[in-house]
């Protein structure tokens, strides 16, 4: 390589080390990828940069950043003139595995092809063989994450499990979802549920295979396994076939219930007697445990449904015997007398002898689950599937990582801060904006109220079932400006952060278009502010699927696909909007000193992801006061978003409070102010983004400012000195 840094693999796209960042201006370089672990200090000119923070180990996770990293080079290839430089230290390893990837995805090559041709030009490339395996793996998943995959599963669980031995913690937003009833039925995912409630629990796509076992490190001894079976020459990578030695998932259940529903004898159907004969599964960490496993090495585990104490089975993060022998890391254990297993006969099945309900001990002497074949849509007999009590969302990905339709416009940001759009709003557009917001408020009620059908509770008690949390009593709303809320001792206060904390919603806004434009090609209405009301406090997936309703874009099937890469596309683009920083409202500092001195805890309940948060924080100055993560709760955590209270539950959890009624929120939206009800708060609406009159129906106090809330908070300090009450 002599003392060239850089090589071009293809037409605009360069791959180099460190040193290559000396050579973009010569190179006409529009696009910088760092895939490095440290700051990079060079001077990158007008190129847009993106890092990539891969530390070149064989456990690192290359997988996750892909879909990022894609989505950057595919933008710098499509844009007029554009030419991109992916680089690391020294241009062997993570720029050649993020090279690699392109590749596979855009060109269509194998991960040997790819190889072989960035080899042929540029001699140093060798990604290490974690990066390798994970490689393979995306080639298998015909480049596209797939949540489906049995391996990809596994790889994931691998890598929670990973975590939890060198830091000692994991990101409880890392666990899976489970389907419920009717969601398994069109996915074709047999089901399992609690025997005792029906509660869903999980489904056979959150099973751990048996061939996963025996310490269950399925990357950590691919290459040695693979060279000791003499697959593949110590010196070069396997080739991409053998992956699939890893890639069978556990039959069993499949076949137990095909058996059943054929009325085959099930041994012969499954080919192994002793498969009939296990008492319990193993499943990957599952959200409804997140309680349960959170900062505890073993213990139990128990059905998350609503006053059901159910011992379903047990976790250990170092690990469980199987009834093979083998060792499953990290375990979770349960027991399959405790639970019922729902078969879709929509996987072409129909019950045996026409009947929807048979009993296992009519197969097999063994004390199997209740097995339960689930009657065909048409069907006009009585189903036995009962809905449960919440919903999870379904994931689908059949189409592929990325779409490559590209915006060339996305480049120009111009955006008004919320002071200039107050002062240049044309009187003509006043009726349209009030028309806005009153159809803001009635489309937040109605996705309420599909909340509530869907989880089919009280609507003035909340459960949020995929955290394990009891019902918490709802606060008393009354509406009256002479309301007095009498010794009253509040203990937390949560905080909305855009529109509340920092006046960021007009970049959100137009990050969200740009991106839903980048991604889908679509145009959104979006005239700020009155356009984007509806969605006010949404999550990414509620804004499409709204999107999608209005648009009536019929085109739109795979959502979450185009949840993932409108999501990605807009962390990026609403990170250039902000780079020159984001103003935080006036006293919001004092605001947040006051409470601490009034002895609550504060905590965070943002549509944001967790990243954009911190970086909204960071960008206003708010950090430094609010610095602990602990305390930051986005609905990227959680089962639903907003309208439903499952942030604000999280958030009051958190904070350690068991009276929800005892928390204040303040929010900005009407779609907040209604999860928010729902969790049992308080509430104080400041309008910044909506009017008063639209959002007394939803709060308990609506003020103009944070300074009117600092004056209320002021008069409590002083009146509780002398056991005065809050007027509100």
């Amino acid at each position: 390589m002599g003392d060239v840094c850089y090589h071009e693999i293809i037409e605009g796209l360069f791959i180099g080390s460190l040193r290559s960042l000396g050579q973009i201006s010569l190179l006409g370089i529009t696009h910088v990828l760092s895939a490095v672990n440290f700051e990079v200090t060079s001077n990158l000119g007008n190129s847009k940069h993106l890092q990539i923070p891969l530390v070149d180990s064989e456990g690192d996770g290359l997988l996750p950043y892909l879909p990022t990293a894609l989505a950057f080079i595919q933008e710098g290839m499509l844009e007029p003139g554009g030419r991109v430089l992916v680089h690391c230290q020294a241009g062997r390893s993570r720029s050649v595995a993020i090279l690699l990837a392109y590749l596979m995805w855009s060109k269509s090559m194998t991960a040997e092809q790819a190889l072989q041709k960035v080899k042929a030009i540029h001699s140093l490339a060798e990604p290490n063989e974690g990066y390798w395996a994970q490689l393979l793996l995306f080639q298998d998943m015909r480049c596209r994450l797939d949540e489906d995959h049995p391996v990809y599963r596994l790889w994931k669980l691998d890598q929670v499990g990973r975590k939890w031995e060198e830091e000692g913690w994991v990101d409880g937003g890392t666990f899976a979802s489970t389907l419920t009833d009717a969601e398994a039925h069109q996915s074709k995912k047999i089901l399992y549920r609690c025997r005792k409630c029906r509660t869903a629990l999980c489904t056979e796509r959150n099973l751990v295979p048996v061939a996963a076992a025996n310490g269950h490190r399925l990357f950590r001894g691919f290459w040695k396994a693979l060279r000791n079976k003499g697959v593949a020459p110590a010196d070069s990578p396997p080739a991409p076939p053998q992956l699939l030695l890893f890639s069978a998932p556990d039959k069993s259940a499949s076949l137990h219930a095909e058996a059943i529903a054929t009325g085959q004898k099930v041994s012969e159907a499954v080919g192994d007697a002793s498969l009939l004969k296990q008492t319990s599964i193993f499943v990957e960490p599952i959200v409804w445990m997140g309680p349960m496993v959170m900062g505890e090495v073993c213990g139990k585990l128990y059905c998350p449904g609503d006053n059901c104490s159910n011992r379903l089975g047990s976790f250990n993060w170092s690990g469980i015997s199987n009834e093979q022998g083998k060792w499953v890391t990290p375990a979770f254990q349960l027991h399959v007398s405790k639970m019922d297993i729902i078969i879709p006969t929509t996987r072409g099945m129909q019950p045996a002898h026409g009947r929807n309900l048979v009993s296992a001990s009519s197969t097999s002497t063994h004390n199997d689950p209740c097995i339960i074949a689930e009657s065909s849509i048409s069907s006009t007999e009585e189903c036995v599937i009962e809905p449960v009590s919440s919903s999870a969302e379904k994931h689908s990905h059949e189409s592929n990582l990325l779409n490559p339709q590209l915006s060339s416009s996305s480049s120009a940001y111009v955006v008004p801060t919320s002071q200039e759009r107050r002062s240049c709003t044309p009187a003509s557009d006043l009726g349209n904006t009030k028309a806005a917001a009153d159809g803001a408020a009635a489309h937040a009620l109605m996705a309420h109220e599909h909340y509530q059908a869907s989880t089919a509770v009280d609507p003035n008690r909340v459960c949020n079932t995929a955290l394990g949390l009891k019902l918490l009593p709802s606060a008393e709303h009354v509406h009256t400006d002479d309301l007095r809320w009498t010794q009253l001792a509040f203990s937390g206060l949560v905080f909305d952060v855009d529109g509340v904390l920092v006046d960021s919603e007009c970049y959100s806004c137009e990050a969200l278009r740009l991106a839903i434009l980048m991604v889908t090609g679509v145009e959104i209405p979006h005239s700020f502010p009155q356009d984007f009301y509806p969605v006010f406090g949404m999550d990414v997936r509620s804004c499409i699927q709204y999107y999608k309703e209005v648009c009536s874009r019929t085109d739109w099937v795979h959502i979450t696909d185009i949840v993932l890469k409108v999501s990605l596309a807009k962390e990026g683009i609403y990170k250039e909007l902000t780079a020159k920083g984001i103003q935080a409202f006036d006293c919001a500092k004092d605001l947040i000193s006051l409470v601490r001195e009034l002895g609550w805890g504060i905590a965070l309940a943002s549509s944001g992801t967790p990243e954009k948060i911190r970086w909204n924080l960071k960008q206003s100055g708010l950090r430094e006061l609010l610095s602990d993560d602990h305390f930051i709760v986005s609905t990227t955590e959680v089962a639903k978003g907003k309208p439903a209270p499952d942030v604000f539950s999280e958030a009051i959890k958190r904070l350690g409070c068991t009276d929800p009624s005892k928390v204040i929120v303040v929010e900005d939206t009407v779609n907040g102010l209604i999860g928010a009800r729902a969790a049992g708060a308080l509430t104080i609406a400041v309008t910044t983004s909506f009017s008063q009159e639209h959002l007394k129906a939803h709060a308990d106090k609506v003020v103009n400012s944070l300074s009117d809330v600092m004056l209320l908070f002021n008069k409590l300090k002083k009146d509780r000195s002398v056991g005065a009450s809050l007027a509100l």
